[in-house]
């Protein structure tokens, strides 16, 4: 090959190297930037009072967004009641994060035990979720963010136990120096 179109070829492939590294820096500072958002998000409660999310930093965060209106989220909710009480002991907290009015959410907590706060939000919260690929906004929508605030995990759609657990365990153990546990036998 002559030296002027390999210098051409070798130009072209640093610069597309240094565009990849430029759009990698610039979503994870997009990312950063949304998860700080999503940590310092203060909204209410059903009954009205204001929750703060900075409360929980320092803990693995799984944050749900729902709606009483979504079916997919009505059948997950069950899933998480028991996962959040699984993981009670230990340094997680989840949060139901309704894109609903605050009766409708005060009556859907009245009918079903779930053991975690639930929040209100509105569609703006869930807007900003398209920062994490939720560019379609659906529901159920879940971010797993570890005890330093990073988002570890996203999932669009119900989450399967599982794979909830799973995650969850894994991030644990990491933040404690153990390899991740077992989880192939969980139901």
């Amino acid at each position: 090959m002559k030296p002027a179109p390999r210098l051409a070829l070798y130009l072209l492939i640093v610069s597309l190297i240094a565009s990849a590294g430029i759009g990698y820096l610039l979503r994870t500072n997009a990312t950063a930037e949304a998860t700080a958002a999503v940590l310092t998000l203060k909204l209410p409660d059903p009954q009205g009072a204001v929750q703060d999310m900075a409360h929980w930093q320092g803990k693995i965060i799984v944050a749900n967004y729902w709606a009483t209106w979504c079916p997919p989220c009505r059948e997950e909710i069950p899933d998480l009641s028991a996962s959040a009480d699984e993981f009670s002991a230990a340094p997680v907290q989840f949060v139901g994060i309704s894109i609903d009015t605050a009766a409708k959410v005060q009556d859907f907590g009245r009918e079903h035990a779930i053991s975690y706060p639930l929040l209100i939000a509105s569609r703006q919260v869930l807007d900003d979720t398209a920062s994490f690929g939720n560019t379609l906004r659906a529901l159920p929508f879940t971010l797993i963010i570890d005890r330093h605030g990073v988002v570890r995990h996203t999932h669009i759609g119900r989450v399967a136990r599982k794979t909830l657990t799973t995650q969850i365990r894994a991030l644990l153990a990491e933040q404690a120096g153990r390899p991740a546990p077992d989880t192939s036998t969980l139901p």
